[in-house]
């Protein structure tokens, strides 16, 4: 595909935003990463992009799953970390309740996390619920689209 400036510039003022955003809940995130996700790669055009991509690539990639494995990781989850570790995100109007917490899965203690507070866990484990949230939308979109099969 060819480089679109105009796109691109709106992929950064959205990731800009979501940056910048005091979320409240992890919900408010999702919806936001949908939003992004759903402009940066259109049901419409995602199957010809992955497919350019994957030609462009040559035969780096033995099979389509560890392409779209290796896809989904350095396209998606670490333009996530990349905005999360870039600036920390204000966590000050988020949802404190712990039974939200705990159902959201963001209240969970590793062994290494049991002196913190629940601000630091909240930082701490909303980037991981986000990067289960992210492979979901794509292999949730790749199966809809039926690009599994191996192509090589």
């Amino acid at each position: 595909m060819e480089f679109d400036l105009i796109k691109s510039k709106i992929e950064y003022l959205m990731l800009d935003g979501i940056q910048h955003k005091p979320y409240r809940n992890l919900e408010e995130i999702m919806d936001d990463m949908h939003t992004f996700f759903e402009f940066k790669f259109p049901k419409d055009t995602f199957k010809k992009e992955l497919e350019e991509e994957e030609n462009f690539l040559g035969k780096t990639y033995p099979t389509r799953e560890k392409f779209l494995s290796n896809f989904v990781q350095t396209q998606l989850v670490e333009e996530w970390w990349d905005i999360m570790e870039h600036k920390k995100f204000d966590f000050s109007c988020f949802n404190k309740d712990k039974e939200y917490l705990f159902k959201r899965g963001i209240l969970f203690k590793e062994s290494w996390q049991n002196e913190m507070t629940i601000d630091e866990l909240i930082g701490e484990n909303i980037p991981q619920k986000m990067t289960e949230y992210i492979n979901d939308w794509f292999w949730n979109r790749v199966d809809e689209l039926s690009l599994r099969t191996t192509k090589k």
